[in-house]
């Protein structure tokens, strides 16, 4: 599947399935998302991972109805990975003879476990076989967003170093928003294993600039998002609004697809702030402080590009 713009912001949506089934993370095999069936694609097995101390629903690996021999991996970040990188360990340890990566991200993906409809337990690469058994696999796409990115890229890894089914050349990698996941040996290995890899980061996100130097990014195709003027003064320019993956899928075709609730400039500041406000002089300031920082925005995109 060759990469597109808007081709990226609707396999994101498959992502938002895995995070509107995580909920509040209290159910480790949540049912399916409806917006799978909307989308054409069943879930075949649940993805669960160790997080901090307990084993909690991560992602799902889905077929396409359609053809059956089609899977998704998507694999769901953490809601507030600001807070979660604060006990990170970025200490790099081997991982599947690829190079060193983070710690903290492979303690993750070492407890990755795949249940199947029967309530059997497999692991990554054994799952893909026993998929394959029921119906030969014509394509793997793995997908994942923040944390989910960083977990996308290591089962990518560990799936192109085993290949079980010969499934090596079939495998395609989208990722939003990912950190930094290894150092410069493990981004070289995965550049040569793994056939195709899209990164979609946004420039004002915070989270595609962590783990900082000696981690590296992996290579491949994708985009950088920087986002226009006109784009900047509509969308907050907070850490949780430039991360959000609807935000990236807004940024990426704005034409299908809207800035998540929250995010969105309020048009007209005095009149939304009216309410709370108390004494003419605040009335006053209300408007001044909405111009001034649409005046921010717009310095900001000129420092940001030389103009």
């Amino acid at each position: 599947m060759a990469y597109s713009p808007q081709t990226a912001a609707d396999m994101a949506n498959l992502v938002q399935c895995v995070y509107n089934m995580y909920g509040t993370g209290t159910n480790p095999n949540p049912p399916a998302d409806p917006g799978l069936a909307t989308m054409g694609y069943q879930v075949e097995m649940i993805l669960t991972a160790k997080d901090i101390d307990a084993m909690k629903f991560y992602g799902i690996i889905a077929s396409s109805k359609a053809n059956p021999g089609d899977l998704v991996l998507a694999i769901r970040g953490t809601k507030d990975f600001t807070e979660w990188l604060l006990d990170f360990d970025a200490v790099p340890l081997p991982f599947m003879g690829m190079g060193f990566v983070a710690a903290g991200f492979r303690s993750i993906a070492d407890t990755f476990s795949l249940m199947d409809g029967s309530g059997t337990s497999h692991g990554l690469s054994d799952a893909i076989t026993v998929l394959n058994a029921q119906a030969a696999i014509t394509s793997l796409t793995i997908l994942g967003h923040s944390l989910g990115s960083a977990l996308a890229t290591l089962a990518a890894a560990q799936l192109a170093s085993q290949n079980p089914a010969g499934v090596k050349p079939l495998i395609s990698v989208w990722t939003y928003a990912s950190p930094r996941v290894g150092l410069a040996d493990f981004m070289g290995n995965y550049n040569n294993e793994v056939p195709a890899n899209y990164r979609i980061w946004n420039s004002l996100d915070l989270v595609p600039q962590v783990p900082v130097y000696p981690y590296v990014h992996v290579g491949g195709d994708g985009e950088k998002l920087d986002q226009s003027e006109q784009e900047m003064q509509e969308l907050e320019t907070t850490p949780g609004c430039e991360h959000n993956l609807a935000t990236y899928q807004w940024l990426l075709d704005t034409k299908d697809f809207q800035i998540p609730q929250g995010c969105a400039i309020v048009a007209d500041l005095a009149t939304a702030a009216a309410p709370e406000v108390i004494g003419a002089h605040a009335m006053e300031a209300a408007p001044s402080a909405a111009g001034e920082r649409a005046q921010g925005r717009s310095a900001m995109y000129r420092a940001m590009h030389g103009v």
